[in-house]
């Protein structure tokens, strides 16, 4: 009897959060890795937040190029456009 397998992260598809989202959390969250891990590790505080901005800046870039260019998820829904009325 073959059962139908979940998806592996499908609390992320069926949240309300958006790729976006993740990715907002994401970035804060890599700095605070670098920082954190220049005070648990024998790292020099300038090398984990070097790391941890290189990681933020890389997420960015993902944000700005490529997130940008996929389709949306099934539930993204795109922003409705208003429309205003000509200028005269």
């Amino acid at each position: 009897m073959a059962t139908a397998q979940s998806p592996r992260f499908e609390w992320i598809v069926n949240s309300q959060l958006s790729r976006f989202d993740l990715l907002l959390a994401a970035i804060p969250l890599a700095l605070a890795a670098g920082i954190a891990s220049s005070f648990v590790g024998a790292i020099p505080f300038f090398l984990g937040i070097g790391t941890g901005a290189a990681v933020a800046a890389t997420l960015v870039g993902y944000g700005i190029y490529i997130l940008t260019c996929e389709p949306p998820l099934p539930n993204e829904q795109p922003a409705p456009r208003e429309e205003h009325p000509p200028i005269e």
